[in-house]
């Protein structure tokens, strides 16, 4: 298992990396210019806009990676800022300070000490238990980029199509979506 490097300055480590986890880490930068601030992200892009997705879904933005407003490298670069992707923290250990987490590409255990905690890991979609929503072929879940990636993939040419939209809980990206499939 592989530990981050322990440090003088002060550790903060962000878990969740879309708009609050890399705002959180920014402002922690300019608070603390000295602070080693880390953003552990389970996808594999970091800094992106989650509310333009139903503009890609509706084709008035051409492309998802359009909604990507800094790449990793910008954040170790420019802020200073080590963004640790595809990584998914499973543990926090409050009183050890240390989070518990899986490179979900080589399965590679990993813990992160911390001074401060930043958790900014976004909702989760409910399944109801409805018989068959699970195998249907229309049901889709989105919640982030790759999600966003896969219901695009179904309409490659953003073709209006006669499509019925039954959204059960709403948030306001699950309103922007409804606007946009529904005029």
């Amino acid at each position: 298992m592989q530990t981050n490097k322990k440090s003088n300055n002060k550790r903060i480590l962000v878990i969740g990396g879309v708009a609050a986890g890399s705002s959180a880490a920014s402002k922690a930068k300019r608070i603390d210019p000295g602070a080693d601030v880390k953003i552990i992200q389970d996808e594999s892009v970091v800094s992106y806009g989650a509310c333009g997705m139903p503009y890609v879904i509706e084709g008035i933005i051409n492309d998802f990676e359009e909604l990507i407003e800094r790449p990793p490298d910008i954040f170790k670069n420019e802020y200073h800022i080590e963004v640790i992707v595809n990584t998914r923290a499973h543990k926090i250990d409050g009183s050890k300070k240390e989070v518990y987490a899986t490179d979900l590409q080589t399965g590679r255990e990993m813990i992160f000490e911390y001074d401060s905690l930043v958790i900014a890991t976004g909702a989760r979609a409910l399944v109801p238990n409805i018989k068959g929503v699970n195998q249907s072929k229309g049901v889709f879940l989105i919640r982030n980029y790759g999600d966003g990636v896969k219901i695009n993939a179904r309409n490659p040419c953003n073709l209006i199509l006669p499509i019925n939209v039954f959204i059960l809980f709403s948030t306001f990206l699950f309103l922007f979506l409804d606007i946009s499939v529904n005029y």
